[in-house]
């Protein structure tokens, strides 16, 4: 029941705040706005709603440099909907500017995973993901 009524709360927020411009962070592109990801039925529920609205919280809390919130946020969404992938993708690019490559590399294996399955897998996912894992292959500063 309280799990439910936290959904309620998070839409009800998510409808009131106005969406942010683009940032970036890093060497690592955030996208402010993630395109819709289905449901695997295609319908857009109200957990992957929910983990949606985390991620873009998550997301700007990486802009303002507060980490943990914003891991705190992308952990959370990862909960709230396991199967959405957008959510390990962006943790796996914070927890790669952390220094925490092993991590990152884990959640960016997870992430290709469960976006592979989606339809604008080879238009947006794929080339953001191979983009990403080159990060990996550049060596340090």
């Amino acid at each position: 029941m309280i799990k439910y009524i936290g959904l309620v709360l998070i839409l009800f927020v998510m409808s009131c705040v106005k969406p942010a411009t683009h940032k970036t962070h890093s060497d690592v592109k955030v996208t402010h706005k993630s395109p819709v990801v289905m449901a695997k039925n295609n319908e857009v529920t109200p957990e992957r709603t929910a983990a949606q609205h985390l991620v873009e919280m998550g997301k700007d809390a990486v802009a303002q440099n507060h980490y943990d919130q914003a891991t705190d946020s992308f952990q959370e969404a990862m909960a709230v909907d396991p199967s959405y992938g957008v959510s390990f993708l962006e943790l796996a690019k914070l927890k790669y500017h952390l220094g925490n490559i092993d991590e990152s590399k884990s959640l960016l294996e997870k992430a290709s995973s469960l976006l592979s399955h989606e339809p604008d897998w080879e238009s947006l996912w794929q080339p953001e993901i191979e983009n990403f894992k080159a990060t990996f292959l550049t060596p340090a500063r």
